[in-house]
């Protein structure tokens, strides 16, 4: 009887020993995952701006990738607008430029004459 009761507590704790290698080889994995994705991350953002997690952590200003990629990509747009109005005042100035300069050789023509 006591043979039976040990097998079984035996078998019981093999079986619990085989659940707890299972648990840690997921976890391994789900590690090496996490690790993959931060050296990723590091790479992204440059090896020479994050020394460290803090570094990281700033750099990210706590938000998500695609919180930052939204925030990116109205950057750009702002940017692009603002280059749009920043190029149509320079042809603006440039148009302004030659009709004064039209006008100006047009007056010295005019004095020339007179």
């Amino acid at each position: 009887m006591q043979n039976s009761t040990d097998a079984k507590v035996i078998e019981d704790l093999n079986k619990s020993l085989e659940a707890l290698n299972k648990d840690l080889e997921q976890l391994e994995k789900d590690l090496t995952k996490q690790k993959d994705l931060l050296n990723q991350t590091i790479e992204l953002l440059g090896k020479d701006e994050v020394k460290s997690l803090s570094d990281l952590e700033n750099l990210l200003e706590g938000k998500t990738l695609a919180e930052l990629k939204t925030e990116l990509k109205e950057n750009l747009s702002l940017k692009a607008a603002k280059i749009t109005a920043l190029e149509t005042n320079l042809l603006q100035l440039a148009k302004t430029k030659l009709t004064n300069q039209k006008q100006a050789k047009a007056l010295v023509e005019q004095l020339e004459k007179d």
